[in-house]
Parts: C-alpha cells; structure tokens; sequence
C-alpha cells in the first residue's frame, strides 16, 4: 500500500496548504541514555520560498521505530510517498526498521528497497537496496554499517559513496517550471555515515543535502539549503552495566544429574543474566521482578565441588555448590505386610530432587522429602514377596537401595534358627536352618547369592551349602514356589581365611609355657584356635585383639625341634609359622644332662666346691692376721 504522508500543491505565486497523510508523521526520536535504539526508514524536510515558488514539506519520517526499555519494536514493511507535487516528489517502497534494546546491549536497524527523489523538475536521487544497521553490546566497541547496492545522483550513474567523503553534483536549473529559478545552480552533496565509538554507534546510508546558489531578482542566493533527505538510518548506545552481587544459592547442593531447581538470592538480575555450573549453563532461569532473587535448573556434572557463576554483561560473580553422587544407604523398616501402607524413610544422600518412588515396580506415594536430601518418607504399595526400592529422578536417572523391602504375608516362612551361624567367604559350609513353614521354600539367599538346597525341605528344616560371598555379615532369605519370603538380617557371617606372617619369640623350651604372640589377620575374638604339636588349644584359651591382627597363646610341652603352628577360624585354617622346642638339659654324655663320673647331679657338686673354696679362702686370710699380730 502507497502511504501518502504529504502533499504540497506548487503555483508561480500561488501558496498552497499541506495536505497531513497519516500518523506516521512523526520526529526523530533524540537518544539520552544508555540502551536507547532508534531506527527509521526515510526523513526529508524541503524548504523552498522564493520569488513566488514555494515548496514546503516539515521535517517528515517514516517507517520508525524506537526502544527507550528492554525490548524490540519491528515497523512493517511498506512503501511510502513523503511529497507528491508539481516540483516535488519523494517516493520510498519497501520500507522497514527494527529497534531493539536489553541489558546485554542494543541494536537497530533500516532498510529501503527503492527511493526515487524528484526536485524542480530534475531526477534528483534514485537508489536501491538501501541498509543500516548498528550494535552496541556491553564489553564491546559499538559498531555501524551502511550500505547502497546502486546509487544515482541527477545524471551521475553509479555513484559510491561508501568512503564516507561527501560526493557533490551539480547543474543548472532551466525551463518555464521553475519560472524566476532558472539559472540557479543547483547542488547536490550526498554523503554514507557510518559512526562508532565505543559506546555508541550511527549508521545513514545515506544523506543528501541540497543546495541553491545563484541570483532571483534582487536576492542573492548563496549556498541556499533547499532540501534535506537521510535513507535508511540507524542508531543505538550501549547499555550500562548492571554490577551482580550474590547472597546465597538454595538449596547448596543437587544430584550430579542436574535437574534440581535452586534459588539464588542477591542483586542485579535480570533478563540477560546467565548462570553456569561450572561452566555447563542452567537452564529455565527466572528473575523476580525487583531482581534480588532467581531460579534455575541444574545441569549434569560430577561429583564434588562447583563454582556456580551468575553473570551480565560486563559483571560476575560466583557461589560454591556441591554435586552429590544420589546414593541411599538403607530402608527402615525393611518390612511390612502384604497390603501396603507402611511408612518407609529411604535414607542417603543427593536425594532432595526425586521425582518418584517404586516398590516393587509399583509406584509408592511420597510423604515427604527432607530439605537437604538425606530421607525420603514413601507409604508402600500392596506386594509380595522382597521388592527393589527405586528411587527416580527423571528420565532414566533412577537410583537402586541396597537393600529391599520384605512383604510379610500369613503364609510367609518363619525362621527360628541357623547353624553354624558362620562360615568360610569361599563358601561350602553345610547349614542346617529350622523353623516353620519350610517345606515350600524353593531358594534360599545368603546376601544376593543363591545357596544350594540339600534334599528335600521339609516343614521344620532345611539343609544348604553357602555360596561365596565377601567376609562379614549377610542377610539370609527364604523364598516359597508362592513368592512369600522370610529374610533374617545379619544371619551369618563369612569370615576370611586367616593369615600369619610372624610368631615372636621363635622358640622355646621343650617344657612349653611359652608365652608366643602371631601377627597376621583374620583372627576372630573368641573364634580362633591354635594347633601345635598335635595339641589344638582351645579358642577361649587364645586372646586376640580387637583388630583380628595379633593372638597370643601358651605353648604346651614338646619334644625338641620345629613344629608347625596352625591358626584356625570359621574362615579356614593357616599353617605358615613354626615354633622350635629347645631341650634345658646341659649337654654331657650320652645327652642326658647328668654327671657320668658319679650319676648325681651337678648342680648340688657345683654349689658344695664353691662354698668349700669360699671356706679355705676365709681360714688362709685369718692365719695370715695372726702372724702379723705375733710379729708386732
């Protein structure tokens, strides 16, 4: 549509009124601040008044747009007649502008398909593909860009003006049209700006001046303005930087996951404000209309530590957040009856974002989730049986309890006894487990492995072999052809085969009661015995420290030489010390310990010669005494 903006009617020494078109009839906004952008399509103003020729047209513009607050503002594409008369006309078609401004920065920019300008009767200005554009973004030098695909300039044919030098024609004016004007030279100067600084920027494709110079009657006309023409213009400023300030991130930590949504507290928000995880952006961020507060959605990261960065353009700042691995470290209780509705607490870590519960693959109803994530309150769905506790968290995030939840129904199978309540972790113990109800148990469990059943189960009894399993405590679980089960917690305990690496001291005498301490591991407190030369000491006469590192025993009597020390537990046995008798018998003849000379023993001769030494020493010293008293 042709959208006739003004139209001026033109007479030899006729003044006619203007005709006003539309609204679009505006001025060119001014920009005063920080983040303003303008842009418009095509502004003209002619002023002509002499000897009785008159063309009129106020500064006139149109296919504007103008952001002043966050924003865009876009003018649809159209075409436009400023001026229509006898000597003048001003046609533009395809006119559009855009205008767009936020914290981030500000832009503009305009564009003219086709303009042609008549004036007193000359081809003043044809062009086409006529563009401006500007940028100003924060942290960045502003930038302009102008552009005319093809330029006409009265008979000058190609005209660039893409130097931005100013390009001047010129001709005369002639005929009976333009009456007193003939004669009058006339000059055109058309000029492409194209204006950045670092926070601002203009773009005009183009600007033509129009000027008059020559004599009408009496008046002298020098450098006259007759006209102003500007296509396609652009301008924009930077925005000023919103400095961030940051108080808190709530919650301080999430599943490494992502998915969690936190809120952080401080200053500055707005649209533009980006938040990063360590770098990795969040998403679904939402500033609070004052911009003290925002919330956004955790992306997936590792484990531990991050730096959350919360930023505008131009201004950052960080808070710590914490990754947690989602774990659950156990159920209570672990058991309830078939008909649901008992009141689980899942209890781990990383478990505040879970967006579901299942128990046994059916979906549980959630009571509650504690604000730093560490329990979870579900009520349990009727089941059967032992049923997986699932947590999710979206997708296939889901996280497994190590332990599950036992459905007790009438017909379950009770357990009243095991034994022996221990074993080796290679396993191969035969346990016999009592009880009532057994007899329609199809698996047993010791932890997650499957025992082998010996014979046939009957009501009170059956008899398995373990299977391996890593040492210490472990569930054992009955299973019947119903899915009814039992579970036993902590029921048996695989120990490790013991180890021994050093025996101190390395001997002693034959008579034994040497007290001998064995370094190792895997010794049980009250559960270890000690075989040594052929004699098992029992476990209650073994001492072993809390640890399981050293023991300590009394060895009993022997004949002289090595015997092997064997240290045996539920785990197994070892046999890798020895201990050497050694006989307290001096060695004489034959290896008896005994005088051959007289067969009596030699410590009683030993004692009698010294004492009789002792004597004889003591009568010599006292006959020495008296001679010297004699000879005084």
């Amino acid at each position: 549509m042709q959208r006739r903006i003004a139209r001026r009617l033109l007479a030899t020494g006729v003044t006619a009124a203007l005709v006003a078109g539309t609204t679009l009839v505006v001025a060119g906004p001014a920009l005063a601040a920080p983040g303003d952008a303008s842009a418009y399509g095509a502004q003209a103003e002619l002023t002509v008044d002499i000897a009785g020729i008159q063309i009129v047209l106020d500064e006139t513009t149109v296919g504007q747009t103008a952001v002043t607050a966050p924003g865009t503002q876009t003018s649809p594409t159209d075409d436009y007649t400023l001026i229509d008369a006898l000597l003048a006309g001003i046609d533009v078609n395809g006119v559009t502008s855009t205008s767009t401004t936020g914290p981030a920065g500000s832009s503009s920019s305009a564009a003219i398909a086709t303009a042609d300008v008549d004036l007193l009767g000359l081809d003043l200005l044809t062009l086409s593909g006529v563009t401006a554009d500007t940028t100003c973004v924060v942290g960045q030098d502003a930038t302009a860009v102008a552009q005319i695909a093809n330029l006409n300039v009265l008979d000058q044919v190609g005209v660039d003006v893409s130097s931005g030098d100013i390009v001047s024609t010129e001709t005369t004016l002639e005929g009976d049209a333009v009456g007193a004007l003939a004669g009058v030279t006339l000059r055109v100067e058309v000029q492409e700006i194209e204006d950045a600084t670092a926070t601002a920027a203009t773009a005009s494709a183009l600007v033509a001046r129009v000027f008059l110079t020559g004599t009408v009657g009496e008046i002298e006309l020098v450098n006259q303005i007759a006209a102003t023409i500007t296509l396609a213009n652009a301008e924009c400023e930077t925005p000023a930087i919103v400095p961030v300030t940051l108080s808190s991130i709530t919650p301080p930590s999430g599943p490494t996951f992502g998915g969690q949504t936190v809120t952080i507290s401080g200053t500055g928000f707005n649209a533009s404000t980006t938040v990063t995880f360590d770098g990795i952006a969040a998403t679904d961020i939402v500033p609070n209309e004052a911009g003290t507060s925002l919330t956004a959605v955790t992306p997936a990261n590792t484990a531990g530590d991050a730096v959350v960065s919360v930023a505008n353009p131009g201004s950052a700042a960080t808070l710590p957040y914490l990754y947690v691995e989602p774990s659950i470290s156990g159920i209570s209780p672990n058991e309830g009856p078939d008909a649901g509705g008992t009141e689980v607490t899942i209890s781990g870590t990383g478990l505040g974002e879970a967006t579901g519960v299942t128990v046994g693959g059916d979906d549980a109803d959630i009571v509650s989730i504690s604000d730093d994530g560490t329990s979870i309150v579900i009520e349990t769905p009727p089941g059967t049986g032992l049923a997986d506790v699932v947590v999710n968290f979206g997708g296939d995030n889901d996280v497994t309890s190590p332990e599950q939840f036992l459905y007790v129904s009438a017909d379950s199978p009770q357990v009243t006894g095991i034994t022996p309540s221990s074993g080796p972790t290679a396993g191969g113990t035969t346990v016999t487990i009592t009880g009532t109800d057994l007899a329609d148990v199809t698996q047993v469990f010791f932890g997650d492995a499957e025992a082998t059943i010996v014979g046939e189960p009957t009501d009170t009894r059956i008899v398995v072999v373990t299977p391996a399993n890593p040492a210490g405590f472990t569930d054992v679980v009955l299973i019947t052809s119903g899915d009814d089960a039992e579970r036993v917690d902590d029921a048996f305990l695989y120990v490790a085969p013991p180890t021994s690496t050093t025996i101190t001291p390395g001997s002693g005498p034959t008579t034994g009661g040497t007290t001998v301490k064995i370094g190792g591991s895997g010794f049980v407190p009250g559960a270890t015995t000690v075989t040594i030369c052929g004699v098992t000491i029992a476990a209650e006469n073994v001492s072993v420290n809390a640890d399981g590192t050293v023991l300590t025993f009394r060895t009993p009597p022997c004949a002289a030489g090595n015997a092997v020390v064997t240290v045996t537990t539920a785990g197994g046995a070892t046999s890798t010390t020895t201990f050497r008798y050694v006989s307290t018998a001096a060695a004489g003849a034959g290896g008896s310990g005994t005088l051959a000379s007289t067969g009596s023993a030699p410590a009683p001769i030993i004692w009698t010669a010294g004492i009789l030494l002792l004597l004889g020493a003591a009568l010599a010293a006292a006959a020495v005494w008296r001679r010297q008293r004699r000879a005084e």
